[in-house]
């Protein structure tokens, strides 16, 4: 299993961080892969710096990461396809 945390994370300095630090740490202690993509100033073999806070690019730098990283998980030398959950929704029909 392959669990992604969203998060602050160390040594950014904040209950979060501390918080999502020991939740990442138990959960890797029972053989389950774990990431963290977090705002820059994280650090961690697991951690992935992908946005910078207060500059409004949370959002696109987010998906733009958790794409890349489902991608790598399900196309290098699996041949499976990614899955729906990693590609960007397409817009729905209006409702009329």
């Amino acid at each position: 299993m392959r669990i992604g945390y969203l998060s602050s994370f160390p040594p950014i300095e904040n209950g979060i961080a501390t918080y999502t630090s020991y939740l990442e740490a138990a959960t890797a202690t029972h053989d389950v892969e774990t990431f963290v993509v977090a705002s820059h100033g994280a650090q961690g073999n697991t951690v992935f710096p992908t946005y910078t806070l207060g500059t409004g690019d949370f959002a696109p730098a987010v998906y733009e990461m958790l794409t890349q990283l489902t991608h790598h998980r399900y196309s290098v030398g699996s041949g499976s396809q990614i899955p729906p959950f990693s590609r960007r929704p397409e817009p729905m029909d209006a409702i009329t």
